[in-house]
């Protein structure tokens, strides 16, 4: 498989650490790695952490912490640009898709109801879930 440069690159930028971003990037582009859910997250990540960190195994909630740091960090270069998407990354300048796009960064990561990692659940997100009309169901 080969690794996406620009997507393991654009990672690094927004925290993630190097080693990690390789595994992620692989085979992958961001327009892909910015509609995973966690747990989507969790099946790259789940059986290889003993590769990825061979210290330690890493917790879920390392990669979890790693996850909203970079969600956090996408949507702060967004908000503080208001010219952040270029047409390169193929939303241009139009509205519509710009808030399409940051859509997608603020559901990026998020934990799904009934997920094994839901204990990790920020209460932000439990909320979230807590006003949809559905409880049991994700809006994305």
């Amino acid at each position: 498989m080969v690794v996406k440069a620009a997507t393991k690159k654009k990672l690094m930028d927004l925290g993630c650490p190097e080693i990690m971003a390789h595994k992620w990037a692989d085979d992958r582009k961001w327009d892909i790695i910015v509609l995973m859910n966690f747990d989507d997250i969790m099946s790259i990540f789940s059986k290889q952490t003993q590769y990825i960190y061979p210290k330690g195994v890493v917790r879920e909630k390392d990669i979890y912490d790693i996850v909203r740091e970079i969600r956090e960090n996408e949507l702060n270069r967004l908000h503080n640009n208001p010219l952040a998407l270029t047409k390169k990354e193929f939303y241009g300048f139009r509205d519509d898709l710009r808030e399409e796009y940051i859509k997608k960064v603020e559901a990026f990561g998020m934990i799904p109801v009934g997920s094994r990692y839901s204990y990790l659940r920020e209460d932000s997100q439990n909320f979230m879930n807590w006003i949809n009309e559905n409880p049991f169901e994700v809006k994305q």
